[in-house]
């Protein structure tokens, strides 16, 4: 009952991704990588949520995160993590979870976290500025949150899934490396923010050094010592998404995580100038908010990030300069000469830009103050 109103909360929820063709991608690379005797009793949901996570409801529910997507290279390791959570739920790991949770803690204050989490969901809404939100909800995400704890599978069950993972996806034509590949990714990615981060699948998918060896003797034992192929066509299938789900990732995501899976996309094909650019802004939300030590590094690479944009053979938008602009007055000591430039430079790549006299107005009054 409790898994059919989640099921029910994902499938009304304004967060569920309507494309039909890439839910019918995922759908066909589950049934490959698990067997379509398995895969007949899985349905995969796809929704619009930053982070590096996925999970398996005990009834057959599967939802995959965008934030998951957006950090996959390859085909192969969509394979992977969709034959992992397909084994949780064939072994009744998650029903497991959720029996040994009523017998440790009061029975409902588990279920009432997942019912309410179900609301949440329904209620899920992208907002206004298509970033991720829940719909005036602020105990929403807390409530989503008792989602994910209560998949902190065991090491056994998660030994069990990997080797069921390995073993289906190879049976199903993909390399086994592409497993090890995406579990040291998001360890790479949580090593760098040095922090879990926001419901991480590494998370609630402990990858401790033992278990990265075992992945990668599995791996090679059923690889066969093929290299396994570069899936190029695998980007195209999220090519008109990238740009909403990166936006998503900006508020939630450590810059140093959002530069590695902004340099992924790069790499697969996506703009340098704006992913670039986007890199900047994660810099500088963390300047903004971060203590006085973590702002000056924190605009020192929002600074480089638009270098790097600027010299991009694609550009940046006309907005980046803008924003460089401001980020080069935030420097302890500005540098008014070239945030001049970096507004000049936005004014002619918008000649109609609405805040053009406010910026006239506010860069007036610094030069005459440092004339005087």
């Amino acid at each position: 009952m409790i898994s059919e109103r989640l099921e029910r909360g994902v499938r009304a929820s304004n967060l569920l991704v309507d494309d039909p063709e890439l839910s019918a991608y995922l759908r066909n690379v589950t049934c490959r990588s698990v067997g379509d005797l398995r895969c007949g009793e899985l349905r995969i949901y796809i929704l619009r949520e930053p982070g590096f996570n996925a999970f398996m409801l005990p009834n057959g529910a599967m939802v995959v995160r965008t934030g998951l997507l957006l950090r996959l290279e390859s085909e192969a390791e969509l394979a992977a993590v969709l034959g992992h959570e397909a084994s949780h739920y064939v072994r009744r790991h998650t029903l497991a979870r959720w029996r040994k949770e009523k017998r440790t803690r009061a029975t409902w204050a588990v279920l009432g976290s997942v019912v309410a989490a179900g609301g949440a969901v329904a209620q899920a809404s992208t907002g206004s500025a298509g970033g991720w939100s829940f719909a005036g909800d602020a105990v929403a995400a807390a409530e989503i949150a008792a989602i994910y704890g209560l998949f902190a599978y065991g090491r056994k069950q998660e030994r069990e899934a990997d080797i069921d993972g390995i073993r289906w996806m190879t049976q199903g034509g993909y390399d086994a490396r592409a497993a090890h590949a995406i579990w040291r990714k998001m360890a790479d990615e949580q090593a760098a923010s040095g922090d879990a981060g926001r419901f991480s699948l590494v998370s609630t998918h402990p990858a401790p050094k033992r278990r990265m060896k075992y992945l990668g003797e599995l791996a090679a034992e059923m690889s066969g010592g093929e290299r396994p192929p570069i899936a190029q066509a695998f980007a195209v299938r999220f090519a008109e998404h990238r740009e909403a789900w990166l936006t998503d990732e900006l508020p939630l995501t450590h810059p140093a995580s959002f530069a590695m899976v902004a340099e992924r996309q790069r790499a697969l094909g996506f703009s340098a100038g704006l992913s670039a650019y986007m890199e900047a802004r994660s810099w500088m939300r963390l300047a903004r908010r971060g203590g006085p030590k973590e702002r000056a590094g924190a605009l020192s690479s929002a600074l480089s990030a638009f270098r790097r944009g600027d010299a991009a053979n694609d550009g940046m938008p006309a907005q980046a300069h803008r924003e460089w602009g401001r980020a080069l007055l935030w420097a302890k000591r500005p540098d008014l000469t070239a945030a001049q430039g970096q507004f000049n430079r936005y004014f002619e790549l918008r000649p109609d830009a609405p805040d053009r006299s406010a910026i006239k107005s506010m860069m007036e009054r610094r030069l005459s103050k440092r004339r005087r």
